[in-house]
């Protein structure tokens, strides 16, 4: 897992748009953000991907990316956009503290 680190404003997304773009084949990369409004602004702001590369996170469930992988095969791997606001959106509690493994899975 790749961790992205810097104040806001000096170019995570802009770093998770580069790893969306490096995917190699197999692997389809897709960003999560806090919310369905600024996955499509990050849409409109990088035609050069695909629509489906860009969800908010209450649209993320079961199936989501079935009909994308339909006859592509390999898997969709996530990239959350700003986690310090995906996350308490996922669990639906404020989240205090994060832990991470930075070696190799």
């Amino acid at each position: 897992m790749k961790v992205i680190l810097k104040a806001r404003g000096e170019g995570k997304t802009e770093r998770l748009l580069a790893w969306v773009r490096a995917a190699p084949p197999g692997e389809h990369r897709v960003i999560v953000s806090a919310d369905h409004q600024r996955a499509m602004d990050r849409l409109r702001e990088n035609r050069d991907l695909e629509s489906w590369q860009f969800v908010g996170v209450e649209e993320v469930g079961p199936g989501c990316w079935s009909g994308v992988l339909m006859g592509r095969g390999g898997q969709v791997v996530l990239g959350l956009d700003d986690l310090d606001e995906v996350l308490p959106r996922i669990m639906g509690w404020r989240v205090g503290a994060v832990a991470i493994n930075m070696g190799p899975r």
